[in-house]
């Protein structure tokens, strides 16, 4: 059920966060991008993620996704028993707030903009594996994780 919770909270983040300017879209509108966006979290990492660099240089990143991406890493590394489940619950707990702070904080526009979900959205379901009642899933996320969060200083670089 938490998981459910936090799938749902993280589309609606996403739906209303990088205070982009918004067209009036029907019910109807807002419905099928929820879908769509939950049927995303279905898929592999390696689909989902095609991050390409701005012709050969690093996309423009807000201060404000740069330390959230920097609070993660800090979470990620200050993990001390990786054969503690919760430790990992803890861990998952805290990361889910950081992520989210990210897409509230967010004031990216344009394919920068686009790019930083290709990073985001995995993401979701690697903090999800984080909460997972087993271990090897837990650490499996972990990784995935500390990977995925890596990728920000390949491609992003902070304004």
């Amino acid at each position: 059920m938490k998981k459910m919770q936090f799938v749902i909270l993280c589309a609606l983040l996403s739906l209303v966060s990088c205070n982009q300017p918004t067209e009036s879209k029907s019910e109807n509108d807002t419905v099928n991008t929820e879908v769509e966006e939950a049927n995303e979290l279905d898929k592999p990492a390696e689909v989902k993620t095609s991050l390409t660099l701005n012709n050969g240089l690093k996309w423009p990143a807000n201060p404000e996704t740069a330390e959230g991406i920097a609070a993660m890493i800090e979470l990620m590394n200050g993990l001390s028993e990786q054969e503690n489940i919760e430790q990992y619950h803890l861990l998952g707990e805290e990361l889910s707030k950081a992520f989210a702070l990210i897409f509230e904080q967010c004031t990216m526009t344009g394919e920068a903009h686009n790019q930083l979900h290709l990073l985001l959205s995995p993401m979701q379901k690697m903090i999800i594996k984080i909460k997972s009642d087993e271990l090897m899933e837990c650490a499996a996320g972990y990784n995935d994780l500390k990977a995925q969060l890596a990728l920000f200083e390949v491609y992003f670089v902070s304004e």
